[in-house]
């Protein structure tokens, strides 16, 4: 069962993301515990020094809106979309992402918002993927540095054409369903309104698939 979770992560992940989120676990476990034995050697020091831990990330809780541009990769098929033969287009476009999300806890938070995974296309045919996402977001809670995963409905609305040599004419599709998303990534954590993340996001989307965007995002948080 194992091999067959990694065999679909790195489907939708590229390799390099999952390396860094493997080496950033590895981090952070050794710095929680380096964190812990210096608090035990610091008794001495005030409460408030004291009362620091890896958990302690109160400042980035409340509302929070994000922005974030990168790079998506689509296949989608357009034949079957139009209800005609198999017909595949693939390639990769600009990605936009817009969130507006509430962090109750340091753990996770809820976000809803919308997303562009942007357009493919070849000789007449063409198909842009969009729509509104609703997730939950389960962090890492540490000083500097967020590892996080996310979990979501994707509401997908794809549309375009299909001017393959069986048609005459372009036929247009139009498509709307619902579906998974999921995603993994790191975030700042400096105790400012501003931080900075990286994230890798699958989607499933009917008549598509390898539908992932690869993304940096600006978060300004409402302290």
């Amino acid at each position: 069962m194992l091999p067959s979770l990694m065999f679909k992560l790195q489907s939708y992940f590229p390799k390099a993301l999952l390396q860094l989120v493997a080496l950033a676990v590895a981090s952070l476990s050794f710095a929680g515990g380096a964190v812990a034995q210096s608090e035990a050697q610091s008794e001495g020091q005030s409460e408030a020094q004291s009362d620091r831990s890896v958990l302690d990330t109160q400042s980035n809780t409340g509302i929070y809106a994000a922005a974030a541009l990168g790079r998506s990769s689509e296949q989608v098929d357009v034949g079957s979309a139009a209800h005609a033969a198999p017909y595949e287009l693939k390639g990769n476009a600009l990605g936009l992402q817009l969130a507006a999300g509430y962090r109750p806890l340091p753990a996770w938070s809820a976000e809803f918002g919308y997303l562009r995974l942007g357009r493919t296309s070849s000789g007449h045919s063409d198909a842009t993927i969009d729509g509104l996402m609703l997730s939950a977001l389960g962090y890492l809670p540490t000083p500097l540095l967020n590892l996080y995963g996310r979990m979501g409905l994707f509401d997908a609305r794809t549309y375009g054409a299909y001017g393959g040599p069986d048609v005459p004419h372009p036929v247009p599709i139009h498509h709307h369903d619902t579906n998974l998303a999921f995603g993994v990534g790191l975030t700042t954590n400096f105790g400012h309104n501003l931080n900075v993340r990286l994230e890798s996001q699958g989607f499933q989307v009917t008549h598509a698939k390898n539908t992932s965007l690869f993304t940096i995002a600006f978060v300004w948080s409402f302290l």
